[in-house]
């Protein structure tokens, strides 16, 4: 049995991919259980032997002492599905896996960070008295990791109470992601899982998982608009603190949803119409009509923006509370924790140079302090927030509110040196400082003038910080020089959409004001939704990325997803969809080609400028050594072990398209590819499903037939037809093709299969097949090809799989 072995022999019984970290030798773990999330695993509090480093929580799968091979075997799959798709996610609000440890336990256990407050649903039992404020951030870390998931295509399928932790800091993180847990199992026996009379699952579950046909053996799989109905129940759960369903029982939930009944609302949501709106709309029966992942967050933030400010006067007359007494301020010093909230962002998030609009004039770090006086502010201004510390963070960035500009550099743009050069550069410098000022902001960044480019420092800290300052700046300002107006944004053609560096503003900034040639036109005098429900025409209440003309507009022309468009989250993920974004960009330096993807891709590399094309190649190594998606692997043109430029991922074929754009990844889901390929000296390191293959010479020379191995007569694979500018003589090479994205064996890791009338992405393979050619000097190589290839499989097979370097 496995639980007999050592943890050097359970490490090959049961392995786990290289992407997440053995740990086994750096955990203590805990005597005793600090406490069980499910029947199915426990969870111990541990320490880390990393300094400095908080203690990390245990998860440790459950296995009954009798539990056979076969139980375990079923287990050890759940737990690599579990980490297939939880391991390559990276969102603030998802809990990351740290690692795994293998010890006395039979199967692997794996490391997360340790959540003080415990689940969603212990914590708010235990704090009945939040306030609205608190209540709604919660939500809105609940709906920042649904909105990313969403985004990647991931369904979470189980979003309930105890899949959300709260940290110290009252916090919401998800987990639980990639769980292999039978809903329509949950469904007919709603028991299980809690050992309760209401089970906490059930009370979570979307009408469309439970299934009344008991004759119908078919499983249920959730979508993501049931992720969306798990969402209103823990709204219900957050904002009333009760569970939802809260006046029934688990074994009457079913037959209600089969009734068309939705969760009851509490009073104290039944009495805020907005709430009780949107929550309906959640409960729609018909999932297409419930709301995205987007439409949630976006109302989330709007509800606690809402609660947010309250100022000391209204509090004051608030007689169910009592005010606290205010101390004298000390206005030399200031507060303490204001000071160091307003250094962290100055320093962290801020520009090393902004523009003072008043006076037009560059302003340093150090000189903010001084200008600014963050010691003037207050505990009154403090007091009365849901918060202390939300409301030091949102007056400090309020008091830091800067506007950045977004352009095509043209003739005489003021320098650094020379702020107030005239010109056609000094006067659309003239055109954003008003806008800036129409939006409140006292302060606003050029690319042009608040670089000092002399400086190597500040222009390595610009370029590697330029993302984060256009995500933290309060608007974006985006001049189209070449651009008319909304209805000719596609026909004007404005080079705005085709330089390199106005990609990563468009996906960073959260708010956008977009004007029209010389006169500085609003590209829409339309306002957007939320403005129209305010009744609000004020410019500074104006963001275009809630304009849903103008953003579809954009997506039409940039090709890029409206979700991300409004909402895009940095990071390696789907990043062959993201480079296919870039592909059509240009750049003024070759460098640049890569420096400008580097926030987009959340990616860390020096700058060098100077070194050419090699920074791109600096780039792809990085990329490809966090990127766990087969689809970055996928390329055209270029070099065989690194693709030249974005454009190598472009492909107009409708098939290959299919494929490179399918990031589906569900709980449920089969893994695809080898996710554990790395860079190495000899390139990248990938398992191949490879096939042997031949020319056919009674055509032309670009024409392959994959050759069955052994006795097998017929091929498994179409014809294969290739467009290469150099293949080596035939009677010198041996052939294969090299299938990508094959789907992993059930039994065995070293082995793949295919499936009959499936599409899949290859390469083209070839080695010398000269007598007295070792193996290892020997190994197959990828053939540089102007199309990225597909090939259609006409039957089932498997084989082992062939490690190949590219």
């Amino acid at each position: 049995m496995a639980s007999d072995l050592s943890p050097e022999s359970m490490s090959k019984v049961f392995k786990i991919p290289t992407c997440i970290p053995d740990l086994t030798d750096h955990i203590v773990q805990g005597e005793q259980p600090e406490a069980t999330y499910s029947r199915e695993y426990y969870i111990y509090k541990c320490s880390w032997d990393r300094p400095n480093y908080s203690p990390v929580a245990l998860k440790v799968i459950r296995v009954p002492q009798l539990s056979n091979d076969a139980d375990l075997k079923e287990r050890y799959n759940e737990l690599l599905q579990e980490i297939r798709v939880w391991g390559s996610l990276q969102n603030k609000h998802i809990l990351p896996v740290l690692g795994h440890v293998y010890g006395r336990d039979p199967l692997p256990s794996l490391v997360f960070p340790w959540m003080e407050n415990g689940s969603l649903t212990n914590f708010l039992s235990k704090h009945k008295t939040l306030e609205r404020g608190e209540r709604f951030r919660l939500l809105q870390d609940i709906a920042s990791a649904l909105q990313y998931l969403h985004v990647i295509a991931v369904v979470h399928g189980d979003l309930t109470g105890d899949n959300i932790l709260v940290d110290s800091h009252r916090r919401a993180f998800v987990t639980g992601v990639g769980l292999s847990k039978r809903l329509d199992k949950v469904a007919s026996n709603p028991e299980s899982g809690s050992g309760d009379t209401r089970s906490p699952t059930i009370c979570w579950i979307a009408p469309e998982l439970v299934d009344d046909d008991d004759d119908d053996d078919e499983e249920t799989f959730p979508i993501s608009k049931s992720d969306v109905w798990s969402f209103g129940c823990n709204m219900i759960h957050v904002l009333s603190g009760e569970l939802p369903w809260w006046s029934s029982l688990s074994v009457d939930i079913p037959l209600r949803l089969f009734k068309k009944k939705i969760p009851p609302l509490p009073p104290v949501i039944e009495c805020q119409a907005r709430d009780s709106s949107f929550l309906r709309k959640c409960f729609s029966f018909r999932p297409a009509d419930r709301p995205s992942a987007d439409q949630i967050l976006a109302f989330v933030r709007e509800a606690l923006r809402s609660e947010m400010p309250r100022t000391a006067e209204v509090v004051a007359h608030d007689h169910d509370k009592d005010i606290p007494a205010i101390n004298q301020h000390d206005y030399h010093n200031g507060i303490p924790d204001v000071i160091a909230e307003f250094k962290r962002r100055v320093f962290d998030l801020v520009p090393p140079h902004l523009i003072d609009v008043d006076n037009m004039i560059l302003i340093s770090r150090d000189e903010l302090i001084k200008i600014l006086k963050p010691e003037n502010i207050t505990e009154e201004a403090l007091y009365g927030k849901w918060s202390r510390q939300s409301a030091i963070e949102s007056t400090v960035a309020d008091l830091l509110k800067y506007a950045i500009l977004s352009h095509r550099w043209g003739d005489s743009e003021p320098t650094f040196q020379d702020l107030k050069r005239g010109g056609a550069g000094y006067k659309k410098l003239m055109q954003f400082r008003a806008k800036a000022k129409e939006y409140g902001c006292r302060l606003a960044w050029s690319d042009t003038c608040c670089i000092n480019k002399e400086s190597s420092s500040e222009l390595d800290e610009a370029i590697r910080s330029m993302f984060t300052w256009y995500r933290e700046a309060y608007i974006c300002i985006v001049h189209l020089a070449h651009t008319k107006s909304l209805e000719t944004l596609e026909k004007d053609s404005d080079e705005w959409f085709f330089r390199g560096w106005t990609l990563q503003e468009l996906l960073a900034s959260l708010r956008m004001r977009f004007y029209c040639g010389s006169t500085w036109k609003p590209l829409s005098d339309k306002p957007n939704n939320k403005d129209d429900e305010k009744g609000v025409d004020a410019p500074s209440h104006v963001n275009d990325k809630d304009n849903a003309e103008v953003v579809h507009a954009l997506s039409r022309i940039t090709k890029i997803p409206e979700n991300d468009l409004r909402n895009f989250c940095p990071g390696p993920n789907r990043a062959w969809e993201k480079m296919t974004w870039a592909a059509s960009r240009k750049t003024t330096r070759i460098e640049d080609v890569a420096y400008s993807l580097i926030g987009i891709f959340d990616i860390t590399m020096s700058v060098a400028y100077g070194e050419g094309d090699r920074a791109f190649k600096r780039f792809m190594a990085e990329l490809i050594e966090k990127c766990k998606e087969w689809q970055i692997l996928v390329w055209a043109g270029g070099l065989p072990g690194c693709p030249t430029e974005p454009s190598c991922y472009h492909t107009a074929d409708k098939v290959a398209l299919e494929m490179l754009k399918n990031h589906e990844i569900s709980w449920w889901g089969e893994g695809r590819g080898d996710a554990d390929f790395s860079v190495t000296k000899r390139g990248v390191q990938v398992k191949l499903f490879v096939v042997p293959a031949s020319i056919d010479q009674s055509l032309w020379q670009s024409t392959f037939l994959s050759r069955p191995p052994g006795r097998l007569m017929t091929s498994p694979l179409d014809k294969l037809v290739v467009e290469s500018p150099f293949f080596p003589p035939a009677s010198t090479t041996e052939w294969a093709i090299g299938i990508v994205n094959y789907h992993d064996h059930d039994d065995n890791a070293n082995r793949g299969k295919l499936k009959m009338g499936q599409n899949y992405v290859c390469f083209l393979l070839w080695r010398f097949c000269l007598p007295g050619l070792d193996t290892v000097r020997n190994h197959w190589k990828r053939e540089v090809t102007e199309k990225i290839l597909t090939v259609r499989c006409k039957r089932d097979f498997e084989k082992e799989l062939e490690i190949v370097w590219l």
